[in-house]
């Protein structure tokens, strides 16, 4: 049993590592700056150049589903089954996300990570 909770402890770190990877890439482009710029009041305007961004980095959940289940290939998928790597996939990405829209800290993904430890 505590291989499994170790499995799922290393899984989730490698996803939450890949999804900040990602909004770090995706934060140093000069098109994220320029999106920033936009007035608030141009919500479609502003919408779309966060969601083109996006889509450019592959920050969404189902592509971290993806790279969970690419991942899940290996020597983790004799621990875990898909719909745990899945689950494991959607926290990482709602922690993150979370971080990307200025309603957590990273100190706080630090911190939630340490509960898995």
């Amino acid at each position: 049993m505590h291989a499994h909770f170790e499995v799922a402890r290393c899984l989730y770190n490698a996803l939450l590592g890949e999804e900040l990877h990602r909004l770090k890439r995706m934060r140093a482009d000069p098109a994220w700056q320029a999106a920033r710029a936009l007035p608030r009041s141009q919500k479609q305007a502003r919408t779309a150049a966060f969601s083109r961004l996006r889509q450019v980095y592959s920050f969404s959940e189902y592509d971290l589903h993806t790279f969970a289940r690419e991942a899940n290939c290996t020597w983790i998928a004799e621990h875990i089954d898909a719909v745990t790597a899945q689950t494991l996939a959607t926290r990482a990405y709602q922690a993150v996300n979370r971080l990307c829209l200025g309603k957590a800290k990273k100190s706080t993904l630090q911190e939630q990570g340490a509960r898995f430890e």
